[in-house]
């Protein structure tokens, strides 16, 4: 038996020549705050304060479903 993840919102964040990736994120955006300190951009969670992404941005939360 697997357990399917319902992907309730995405994470856009930089990529290599110009183009956006992705990650998955399992709750509605509302959940996470975007933070910037002097090195990188962050993602965290705000009920748990894990951090969900670190590095390049500019990054977005997205709650529709992105065209490839």
């Amino acid at each position: 038996m697997t357990t399917e993840t319902v992907v309730k919102a995405w994470l856009l964040y930089p990529g290599w020549l110009g183009y956006s990736e992705t990650i998955e994120l399992p709750d509605e955006p509302g959940a996470y705050s975007i933070e910037e300190d002097a090195e990188s951009w962050v993602l965290r969670h705000n009920d748990t304060g894990v951090e969900q992404y670190r590095g390049l941005g500019p990054i977005r939360i997205v709650d529709e479903p992105i065209p490839f």
